[in-house]
């Protein structure tokens, strides 16, 4: 199980990865700043797509269970960085898998999730700017 597990969820980053860094778009991103972030969000994302199958297979319940918890994470955490919205459905997906006694299952994901979080923050870091307080207006004062 550990084998397919790691396999299905390898695919799915090495594509995601392959396209999120094409050298078509990677050259044309790198004249302006390449979007790391969103690079790894679509990594992740990929994965976590992988996963949900995996926990969800053919339960019709499990899916409309997956898209109630993804749409009250999605339109109710304010996360302001795509990569660690993408790691909470990971981790959604880590949590039904233990919720429905998939041990074997959550441990193989919770170990490729770990070494793919370890390779996505390899990359160089976007310095994030701090916003100053707009100045007052003339006619406020």
């Amino acid at each position: 199980m550990a084998a397919d597990v790691g396999a299905r969820l390898g695919s799915a980053a090495l594509i995601a990865g392959v396209l999120a860094v094409h050298p078509l778009r990677l050259r044309r991103q790198l004249r302006d700043a390449f979007d790391w972030d969103l690079a790894r969000a679509q990594i992740l994302i990929a994965t976590a797509g992988a996963l949900m199958v995996i926990v969800v297979g053919d339960s019709i319940a499990r899916a409309f269970g997956l898209v109630g918890i993804g749409s009250f994470v999605r339109f109710r955490t304010v996360v302001k960085n795509p990569r660690d919205t993408a790691v909470l459905f990971l981790l959604i997906g880590l949590g039904m898998a233990c919720g429905m006694k998939l041990y074997a299952l959550a441990a193989c994901g919770a170990a490729f999730l770990f070494l793919l979080l370890f390779l996505v923050e390899l990359g160089p870091v976007k310095k994030e700017k701090k916003e100053e307080p707009p100045l007052p207006d003339d006619e406020s004062l």
